[in-house]
């Protein structure tokens, strides 16, 4: 064997598995499930009498917007985030409704 093949064995050795691993990846990436907030919206009020829901409030997150969903008439929304954000990372949500002013609020993705 010449010493130029020896060097093309060597790069294969090299190159093979790292192909394999990007393949792995990009699967693997393809497959997972984009992340789903869940969330209800109530009026902020130290009376828990008073803390109701509010329906309509368009709720957006992402810097710029990504994702968009309504709250329905219990407060309750849904918000599928893209596949590029994952648990941990920082999102900027945002709550808007005409009766109420704007709301930012800048956190982390949980569970």
């Amino acid at each position: 064997m010449t010493r130029a093949h020896k060097i093309e064995a060597w790069i294969a050795a090299a190159v093979i598995p790292l192909v394999a691993i990007a393949a792995f990846a990009i699967i693997r990436w393809q497959k997972q499930k984009p992340v789903i907030l869940h969330g209800a919206i109530i009026v902020q009020d130290l009376d828990t009498r008073r803390q109701l829901p509010i329906g309509g409030v368009v709720v957006s997150a992402g810097n710029p917007i990504t994702s968009t969903s309504k709250s329905d008439s219990s407060g309750y929304f849904s918000l599928t985030l893209p596949k590029p954000i994952r648990r941990g990372h920082p999102i900027l949500l945002h709550f808007r409704h005409p009766q109420y002013r704007p709301l930012d609020q800048l956190d982390y993705v949980g569970n």
